[in-house]
């Protein structure tokens, strides 16, 4: 008796495994897509520098690489500072505090790609505390708060740190003076800011942003031209389009590709 119960069992068991196996080949499931926000690991920093063993910076290097790996395009859409990124970058600088290039590419990847401005400005700020005098640090610092935030004379600050660097161009001094005394956004300051970030670029993924915002204020560029009857005026927008007139006044070809001259600040 016991064991033809045994049989029977076996005999529904493998009914049960080839019907699984069936279903599985002929149903097909929806992708099942999670964001890195929500799968992404981040360990409080109090936590790891304990269990570190003094093995901090290699900790760090391995951090690194797995947050260049997993880096996505997704923006961060909060005002805080919460965004995965941000906090693998944090955490990184705790247990490393002198790898500068976490401050440098952190900050550029939360600004540019992310849109992480508050995680990318804190990220930033804390080294510049430990590189008070470094290029690219102050160099983004002053792109940050007079791109994003309207902070002009915050960014004329950062600048004017740096105007004697090598790495300068010629028309920082003519823009330190312009941000001091700017309380609106400029288009024309704006253009040459963004200029003056791609120089230094080599990073394909920001490069390609940013050579988008480039023709975006290259709009607000033109348009304030056109419509002030000035001379020399571009008639075709960055993607080859007539800028189209409505009410006496020129206007944007789309108005997708419409960049907000005002930010709020952070």
């Amino acid at each position: 008796m016991m064991n033809q119960i045994k049989k029977s069992n076996l005999f529904l068991t493998i009914i049960f495994f080839l019907l699984a196996g069936f279903l599985n080949l002929k149903i097909k499931l929806p992708p099942l897509k999670v964001e890195m926000q929500d799968k992404a690991i981040n360990i409080q920093e109090s936590f790891i520098e304990i269990f570190s063993f003094g093995q901090e910076r290699m900790i760090a290097d391995f951090l690194w690489i797995i947050t260049l790996l997993d880096g996505d395009l997704d923006h961060y859409k909060k005002s805080d500072t919460n965004s995965w990124m941000y906090l693998r970058f944090n955490l990184i600088a705790a247990l490393d505090p002198q790898f500068k290039r976490n401050y440098v590419d952190g900050g550029r990847y939360l600004s540019i790609i992310k849109d992480d401005i508050i995680g990318s400005i804190d990220l930033l700020k804390k080294g510049f505390h430990l590189f008070p005098e470094d290029y690219d640090i102050n160099s983004q610092l002053g792109f940050i708060y007079a791109f994003e935030t309207d902070r002009y004379k915050d960014s004329a600050f950062h600048y004017k740190v740096i105007r004697h660097h090598a790495k300068s161009s010629r028309f920082i001094e003519s823009l330190i003076t312009k941000l001091r005394h700017q309380e609106k956004p400029d288009p024309k300051v704006l253009l040459n800011i963004i200029e003056h970030q791609i120089v230094s670029l080599k990073d394909e993924i920001i490069l390609k942003k940013l050579k988008f915002d480039l023709k975006l204020v290259q709009q607000e560029v033109d348009l304030e031209c056109l419509n002030n009857s000035l001379n020399s005026c571009n008639t075709l927008d960055p993607w080859g389009n007539t800028y189209p007139v409505k009410d006496n006044t020129f206007t944007y070809f789309d108005k997708d590709k419409v960049y907000k001259l005002h930010k709020s600040n952070d």
